[in-house]
């Protein structure tokens, strides 16, 4: 008897795991900081594919390598937070097209054109190779 009871309480003050509107917004937030941090990554790769400073490929590289550890603190956040997996796949180049045009337009002087605004950037794994 004082085993049910006591497993009766546990159940009834034990939080209940469940996918609310907060939690679901949450989840969108940590996919956000992983696809702006693949949009970094692509953007490092382009200003490195039109530079030659070895200086400046190993402080790229750096860079890389803090949106790579972003990137895998957001998907332990996912797990630990119950959240849906993220469902594409990873690397520094995903954004690569979209990125050459922006440092191509920044070249030419234009800073805030059209093709900067990484919100409307494709990755090319998933928007543009279906």
């Amino acid at each position: 008897m004082k085993k049910t009871i006591f497993i009766v309480l546990l159940f009834l003050i034990t939080p209940k795991v469940s996918f609310s509107n907060e939690q679901s917004v949450r989840c969108n937030q940590f996919k956000i900081v992983i696809e702006n941090e693949m949009k970094e990554m692509s953007y490092v790769l382009a200003q490195g594919s039109m530079d030659d400073s070895a200086v400046r490929e190993t402080v790229r590289a750096i860079r890389i390598n803090n949106c790579l550890q972003l990137i895998n603190i957001h998907l332990k956040l996912l797990e630990c937070n119950k959240c849906k997996p993220f469902d594409r796949p990873i690397f520094e180049a995903a954004y690569m097209m979209d990125a050459m045009s922006c440092i191509l337009e920044e070249k030419m002087g234009k800073k805030d054109c059209e093709a900067c605004k990484r919100e409307k950037w494709k990755n090319i794994a998933t928007d543009i190779l279906k």
